[in-house]
C-alpha cells in the first residue's frame, strides 16, 4: 500500500528549498534554450490536454531545431493514436502555420496508466534507442493504484474520504502519488525536475492572447458567470487566488528542462513553483469585478440574463449554506428548468439543467480552493529565469510580475468568447444590443414579480384571510419586500 504521507512528505525540505537569496548571486554566465534543444530527442506525455497542447505548439515555433517530438496517445476505440494525432493538428488554431514542422511529430501508442505505458515492442525499442527511458512503475503502487481503480472506478469520492488521504480529490492525489513516485524510485538515476503549476488558466499573450480550448474549472466558472447562468459562487472574495496563465507555464516547462540538464543546476532547486501568489498577487473580488467590466464591453451573443453582481457566497455560516441552496433552487434550477421547458416547446434539445448541475458540482469542487487563502513560494523560478541567456528571455518569459491582471482579464474575456463561445469579433455591436435588450426584460420581469409578491401575500392573504386593512398592511409589505430582495438578488 501507498504511505500515508503528508504534503511535506511528498516534497520534503531537501526538494523544496526555495532560496530567496537568488539576488544576492553573482551569476557568472547564462544558458541558451535554444542551444540546449538543438538536435534533441523529446517525449511528451499528456500532449492532448490543455498544456500539453500548448507546449507542442511552443516547441516547435520557437525551438526549431529539434530533431524529433514523440508523443505518448492513448487510442480509442474509434480512433487510432495517429488519427487522433492527425485530427489535433489539423483542427486546432494552434497549429495552422506549422504544417511545415509536422515531420517533426511522432504518435506513439500507450497509455500512462499501464505497466510499461502500454508500449509495443517496435516503440519500445524505438524510445531506446533515442535514449528515452519510459518510467515502470513500482510494484508496491501499481497494487495500490489497481486496488483504487477496482474500489472506486464508479464512485465519486468526496472530499475528506479516506482513499484520497488528506487531499481535496482525486485530481491532486494523482499528482502527488506521481510526484512520491519519481521522488522515490528515480531521484538518484534519472535527470529529474520537479514543475508545480497552481491554477492554469487562459493564455495572457501566447500563441495568442486568451486562448483556452477547456471549458473547465475557472474558465468554465467564469464563462457562466459571464452568461449570466452562474448566478452564485461558492468564494470568499477577499482571499488571494493563485493563477498562472497557460504560457507563462509552459515557458517554465521549457526552461526548467534546459536548466535541469545545464551546469548551473543545484539540487535545492529541483522542485520549482510556477505560482503568482507571493510576487504579483491578485484576488478573487478583482478578477470578477474585472470581469463584470469587460463584461459590459464585450459581451457574449449568448448571454441569457444579467449577470449577478452579488456573486460570492463564502460557505460558512448555517445562514450561507441556506442561501446558497435557496439560489440553487430559484435562480439556478427552477430557471434553468423554465428555459429547457421554452427550449422544447421551440424544438430544441434542453441543455440548461444539465449545465447547472454541471455547474454546482464544480463549486463544490473548487471551494476548497476558493474559499482559502494561497501563498505559495515562488524563488526558484526567477533564480533560474535569471540564468536564462539576456536575449532568450522575451522569448521565454517565466516573469510572473510582467502579469498586468487587468490586461489578462481582457484577454481572458476576449479569449473565452472568441475560442469558446464562438462569437465573433465582428458581433461586438449586436452583442451589446442584445444585452441591453435581456437587462430591460429582466427589469421589467423584477418589478412584475415585486408586484406579483404583493397582491398575492398582501393583499389577498392579510385583507382576506387575517383581515388586515391595507394601511396597516404597507409595513409589512416594505418590510417582505426588503427580505425578498435580499434573499433574490
Amino acid at each position: 500500500m501507498l504511505p500515508n504521507y503528508s504534503t511535506d512528505d511528498v516534497c520534503p525540505s531537501s526538494l523544496n528549498s526555495d532560496s530567496n537569496h537568488f539576488d544576492m548571486m553573482n551569476i557568472a554566465e547564462s544558458f541558451s534554450i535554444i542551444d540546449f534543444y538543438k538536435n534533441k530527442t523529446i517525449f511528451i506525455t499528456g500532449a492532448t490536454g490543455f498544456i500539453g497542447k500548448v507546449l507542442l505548439q511552443q516547441i516547435l515555433s520557437k525551438c526549431c531545431s529539434v530533431r524529433k517530438i514523440y508523443l505518448l496517445i492513448r487510442s480509442k476505440r474509434s480512433e487510432s493514436c495517429h488519427e487522433r494525432l492527425a485530427k489535433m493538428l489539423s483542427t486546432s488554431i494552434l497549429f495552422k502555420n506549422l504544417q511545415d514542422k509536422f515531420h517533426l511529430i511522432k504518435a506513439i501508442d500507450g497509455d500512462i496508466t499501464a505497466k510499461d505505458l502500454s508500449l509495443s515492442e517496435e516503440d519500445r525499442n524505438r524510445l531506446i534507442e533515442e535514449k528515452i527511458y519510459p518510467v515502470v512503475t513500482d510494484k508496491d503502487v501499481e497494487v495500490y493504484l489497481k486496488q483504487l481503480t477496482e474500489k472506486y472506478a464508479d464512485y465519486d469520492l468526496p472530499e475528506g474520504h479516506s482513499a484520497l488521504q488528506n487531499r481535496p480529490n482525486p485530481y491532486t492525489l494523482s499528482k502527488a502519488i506521481a510526484e512520491w513516485l519519481v521522488k522515490e524510485k528515480y531521484q538518484s538515476t534519472l535527470p529529474i525536475i520537479v514543475c508545480r503549476p497552481s491554477i492554469v488558466i487562459s493564455s495572457y499573450k501566447e500563441p495568442f492572447p486568451g486562448w483556452c480550448d477547456s471549458i473547465s474549472g475557472v474558465s468554465g466558472s467564469f464563462i457562466l458567470f459571464g452568461l449570466g447562468i452562474g448566478q452564485k459562487f461558492i468564494v470568499d472574495k477577499t482571499k488571494t487566488t493563485d493563477l498562472i496563465p497557460v504560457d507563462l507555464v509552459v515557458n517554465s516547462l521549457i526552461v526548467c528542462g534546459a536548466y535541469r540538464a545545464s551546469s548551473h543546476y543545484s539540487p535545492d532547486k529541483n522542485v520549482v513553483h510556477i505560482t503568482t501568489s507571493n510576487l504579483n498577487p491578485v484576488s478573487w473580488d478583482r478578477l470578477f469585478n474585472l470581469c463584470i467590466d469587460f463584461e459590459r464591453r464585450i459581451p457574449s451573443l449568448k448571454q441569457v440574463r444579467p449577470i449577478s453582481i452579488d456573486y460570492s457566497n463564502n460557505y460558512t455560516t448555517v445562514f450561507d449554506k441556506f442561501r446558497y441552496k435557496f439560489h440553487q433552487i430559484i435562480n439556478h434550477l427552477l430557471f434553468a428548468a423554465i428555459f429547457d421547458l421554452i427550449f422544447m416547446v421551440m424544438g430544441h434539445k434542453p441543455l440548461m439543467v444539465k449545465i447547472i448541475q454541471r455547474f454546482h458540482k464544480l463549486m463544490f469542487e473548487m471551494k476548497f480552493f476558493s474559499l482559502r487563502q494561497w501563498n505559495f513560494v515562488n524563488n526558484n523560478l526567477p533564480y533560474i529565469y535569471k540564468l536564462v541567456d539576456e536575449k532568450e528571455r522575451p522569448l521565454f518569459n517565466c516573469d510572473v510580475t510582467t502579469i498586468d491582471w487587468e490586461d489578462f482579464a481582457a484577454s481572458m474575456c476576449h479569449g473565452l468568447r472568441k475560442y469558446l463561445l464562438k462569437d465573433p469579433d465582428s458581433t461586438y455591436e449586436q452583442a451589446r444590443l442584445r444585452r441591453h435588450r435581456i437587462h430591460v426584460g429582466f427589469r421589467l420581469f423584477a418589478i412584475f414579480k415585486y408586484f406579483l409578491f404583493y397582491f398575492i401575500c398582501k393583499k389577498y392573504l392579510l385583507e382576506t384571510i387575517l383581515d388586515v386593512t391595507f394601511f396597516y398592511s404597507i409595513p409589512f409589505t416594505i418590510i417582505d419586500l426588503a427580505i425578498y430582495s435580499y434573499l433574490i438578488r
